[in-house]
């Protein structure tokens, strides 16, 4: 099962244990359908425990041993 967070224009995909998706779009319409990248998503598989807050600057997500810090004005 993925896990998928989003933050205002931004959406982070954790896939599995080793790979994320991070995609921008200015009009927070996101993109389901396949990629040259990622050709088929729900292939993969994460049962991890994915931790997030905000600090003063940023939206942190933790997982893993991978931190993802996204500033919280992320309006390009």
């Amino acid at each position: 099962m993925k896990k998928e967070i989003i933050v205002d224009k931004i959406r982070i995909q954790i896939l599995s244990n080793d790979i994320l998706r991070i995609e921008y779009n200015e009009k927070n319409k996101f993109l389901d359908e396949d990629t040259f990248f990622i050709p088929n998503r729900n292939n993969y598989s994460f049962d991890g425990n994915v931790e997030s807050y905000e600090n003063n600057e940023f939206i942190v997500v933790k997982f893993n041993n991978l931190e993802i810090n996204i500033p919280k004005n992320n309006n390009g």
